[in-house]
């Protein structure tokens, strides 16, 4: 599995949230896992393709390594 984290910037749970799930609907996506916390969003993926690409899009990182991204 390949586990995106998004981190949490304000208050705003709601709005952030329902747009990871319309994103991951309109790619057609599906996490094998999705929780978070205060501060991060944890999501786990199939594919490294799937991460890296949701990643990308809401400025997170794959496996807790921004630089993963780089690749």
């Amino acid at each position: 599995m390949h586990v995106v984290e998004v981190r949490r910037e304000g208050d705003d749970l709601a709005t952030l949230m329902s747009r990871m799930r319309d994103w991951l609907d309109v790619h057609d996506i599906e996490p094998k896992f999705f929780g978070f916390d205060a501060r991060v969003f944890r999501l786990e993926f199939a594919t490294a393709r799937e991460a890296v690409f949701f990643a990308r899009a809401f400025d997170g990182w794959v496996g807790g390594d921004r630089e993963t991204l780089a690749a």
